[in-house]
């Protein structure tokens, strides 16, 4: 694909996020609740990624994972992804131009863990 194919499907991705959001908005204003169903916190990070890597690359900042292949999780999947969303904003406001982001993932007996650095 082309660059610009490429740019135009992270902008479509970006706005379909951002109504998600207001959808979301809205039903907290409702009185909705969340939903909490089966989800991959791996696939929902790289997602994140995904939505954030052209401002990524923009500032030359690295983003690094080492994850299990899988993180089963339940939750809701919209607000993971926004909590992600702004991790990774925070993350790279803090290490600038040129620096790195690292997610490490890990899964146990217990549950699971993702660590940002």
């Amino acid at each position: 694909p082309h660059a610009s194919d490429e740019a135009l499907d992270v902008a479509i991705r970006q706005l379909d996020l951002m109504e998600s959001h207001l959808r979301r908005f809205f039903e907290l204003g409702n009185g909705e609740e969340g939903r909490c169903e089966p989800c991959d916190l791996v696939a929902i990070l790289h997602e994140s990624i995904d939505l954030i890597a052209p401002q990524a690359k923009h500032a030359r900042i690295h983003i690094q994972m080492n994850l299990p292949s899988s993180m089963p999780i339940f939750g809701d999947a919209g607000q993971i992804r926004h909590l992600l969303l702004n991790l990774l904003g925070n993350a790279m406001d803090a290490v600038g131009t040129d620096g790195k982001v690292e997610f490490i993932g890990q899964t146990s007996e217990r549950g699971h863990r993702l660590e940002c650095w």
